[in-house]
């Protein structure tokens, strides 16, 4: 092999190597991976000075790698699994936090630097204050969001924080854009000038529009008519990520009315991924969904890796003797992004909450999003952007502009990542925002019970076998049972009163989460189709919510529901047919049946409170399948279609029973992939 080739490889095998090093580690103490990584980074510093050790530094990320390839990955693979309703529900604190409040925050904080920096004897001008800002706004949500969710963090503050830093980041490289655009072309801010910065700047935060009607037409659609093959499902979701990210950047070549159109790549790519995650994703063969997101988030891990190591191996080319000046500076920089972060949360959410027209954002989770503002990816790849030959009227210090803005972003980077990130946790809990909520508390306690109880059933299974004694029996039986106390007293105490009906809003969430799981089970098996799925599926999700925030304190037996806007965009093209009605009181009645044997077995289990409370639940399940049966029609299409439906249900047990001989070795995998494969025919055969 020639070594031009060969040490390139190494230098990859050597980096992945060091990020997985980095990743089982930052498990192991809980610790960010992010900041992991920067210590991997100062480790591999003096190494590469090492000549049998130079060889790392041969895996180069070029400006078209970094952007062609990982970037649209890391960004595809953070919206993918974004749901659009919450941002419907929260969107007046995101858009102001985002939007709003974002630009006015850059251009007042701006200020304070230039001013600060110009009273120390420090001349930087305003315009390159004002790029910093725009880079230093973008966030890394990564790295908070996994520590959000090792610490029970609350849902509503994690789906805020997730769309803000989404907006936040489409705002932040759209500035970014057009100020980088104002300097390089040695603009003077007339009206012309800002006339053209405007149009700019709305055309790369609205074009998403056209790469919403794209996705969802053309991706979407072919994929729709994709089904059981796994390999090409994933592989046309990297092309969506990819292709959209390239044909927004062609797209800057287009003039309308005399001004060129910029469509910010970050927004198209990212709008693809809402798309496909909330329109797309139950296109996708069912099975193929359960890999989806491991796949991308296998692609993240490497993509988020190697751009990471392989920046600030980068950046450490920089003349160290630059830091002496930038001690102060630095020092200003970090300081005026902990205000600015500050006053962008502050003023935005305690506006808002005085209006009353959305739910209040309580003091202790504006802490929260005042604090948790890692910078990183973004800003570091917006960074790299920077010409080195960059220049700016009037500037006259002794390093350049890229130097400047180059140090002052990697110290607050470092702030970000070594200071904000590890205490986020802490502060979490310090806030108690981490505490379950009665009716999470008491979930928790009757899964618990029934948890025991299984592990008791098969202690008893394994000395019936002779697989333990009788005295080990005892005592796991003892050490269970005392557990299944220890939860019955603590469920005694959050049910002695049953307000707010906490019992029945608990056995109600059971219910409908197991005919959720039901009716996705009918789904894998093609009994339902993914339009009359989805139908079913938005209105199972709305009663979930409305019992989780104590809006119904009882599952409801009507069957009323709002269509959203994007709903009605997707539902509007074809009304219901007979078919349809037939599909879905089919799977209704289905799920319901299924749903009522459960809570019968759960009815006889002791979890203190009595078990009457299970008799309201199982009442209106049984209303909703007498009304159903009373709206059953028959003829002989509907016949025809009931009698290919239930063909596909025997497939089920077909499938478990394969499953079953090839755990027993009865058959072999070549003989269980060969059935598998006859399974699947059958069951995307005579689609609806």
């Amino acid at each position: 092999m020639e070594l031009s080739l060969l040490n390139p490889l190494l230098s990859l095998i050597f980096l992945l190597a060091a990020s997985c090093i980095a990743f089982i580690f930052s498990k192991k103490i809980n610790f960010p991976y992010t900041v992991m990584l920067v210590l991997v980074w100062i480790l591999l510093v003096p190494l590469i000075k090492m000549w049998h050790l130079t060889f790392i530094r041969d895996f180069k990320l070029t400006p078209d790698m970094l952007f062609f390839i990982f970037l649209p990955i890391l960004i595809f693979e953070s919206a993918y699994n974004m749901n659009y309703k919450d941002l419907l529900k929260n969107s007046l604190p995101v858009f102001s936090l985002a939007i709003v409040w974002l630009i006015i925050s850059v251009v007042a904080i701006a200020s304070i630097m230039f001013f600060s920096l110009w009273f120390l004897g420090v001349s930087i001008p305003f315009i390159v204050c004002l790029l910093f800002w725009a880079i230093i706004s973008a966030t890394d949500t990564v790295a908070v969001l996994s520590l959000f969710k090792s610490v029970w963090a609350p849902k509503r503050l994690i789906s805020i924080f997730e769309w803000e830093s989404l907006f936040n980041d489409w705002t932040a490289i759209a500035l970014f854009l057009v100020i980088l655009w104002i300097i390089s072309e040695s603009q003077n801010i007339d009206f012309s000038v800002i006339s053209e910065w405007t149009v700019s700047f709305l055309s790369m935060f609205f074009g998403w529009i056209l790469f919403w009607a794209f996705t969802w037409v053309l991706f979407s659609k072919i994929i729709e008519k994709i089904k059981n093959n796994e390999s090409v499902e994933i592989t046309l979701t990297m092309i969506l990520a990819h292709l959209t990210f390239i044909i927004a950047e062609l797209i800057k070549n287009v003039s309308i009315f005399w001004h060129n159109i910029h469509i910010s790549w970050v927004i198209a790519t990212a709008v693809a991924a809402i798309v496909m995650g909330n329109y797309g994703r139950y296109k996708i063969s069912p099975k193929v969904e359960e890999y989806m997101e491991k796949f991308w988030w296998f692609f993240a891990f490497i993509a988020n890796s190697l751009v990471f190591i392989l920046l600030w191996l980068i950046l450490s080319d920089i003349k160290m003797d630059l830091f002496n000046w930038f001690i102060i500076i630095a020092f200003i920089a970090i300081a005026s992004e902990i205000i600015s972060r500050a006053l962008s949360v502050y003023i935005p959410i305690n506006l808002v909450n005085s209006f009353k027209i959305t739910k209040k954002i309580p003091a202790s989770r504006q802490h929260i999003f005042a604090w948790a503002s890692p910078r990183w990816a973004l800003s570091v790849m917006m960074l790299i952007m920077i010409p080195s030959d960059l220049t700016v009227s009037w500037w006259n210090m002794p390093f350049s502009v890229q130097d400047f803005l180059t140090l002052t972003i990697i110290s607050t980077i470092m702030f970000s990542l070594f200071v904000k990130v590890p205490t986020v946790p802490l502060l979490i809990k310090k806030l108690k925002l981490n505490k379950l909520n009665r009716l999470e508390e008491l979930e928790l306690e009757l899964a618990r019970i029934i948890i025991f109880l299984e592990d008791i059933e098969k202690l008893k299974e394994s000395y019936n076998k002779w697989n333990i004694g009788k005295i080990e029996l005892e005592t796991l039986k003892n050490k269970f049972e005392k557990r299944i106390e220890n939860s019955r007293e603590l469920v005694k105490k959050q049910t002695s009163s049953n307000r707010n009906n906490i019992i029945e809003r608990a056995i109600s969430l059971s219910a409908l989460s197991m005919q959720k799981k039901y009716l996705i089970e009918l789904l894998t098996f093609n009994e339902i189709d993914e339009r009359n799925f989805k139908h079913l599926l938005v209105r199972f999700e709305n009663k979930i919510k409305k019992l989780e925030n104590a809006e119904d304190f009882v599952i409801s037996d009507s069957d009323n529901y709002t269509y959203n806007i994007f709903e009605k965009r997707t539902n509007i093209f074809r009304k219901p047919k007979e078919s349809d009605r037939f599909i879905r009181n089919r799977a209704r009645k289905i799920t319901i049946k299924k749903v009522l044997k459960e809570l019968w077995m759960l009815k006889k289990i002791d979890f203190w409170f009595d078990s009457s409370h299970f008799d309201e639940v199982i009442s209106i399940y049984n209303n909703i399948y007498t009304n159903i049966q009373k709206e059953s029609i028959k003829n002989d299409d509907l016949t025809k279609l009931e009698n290919n439906l239930f063909e596909k249900s025997l497939l089920k047990t077909t499938a478990n029973t394969i499953n079953e001989l090839r755990n027993k070795w009865i058959i072999d995998q070549k003989l269980y992939d060969l059935f598998s494969e006859k399974i699947e025919d059958r069951i995307y055969d005579n689609n609806f």
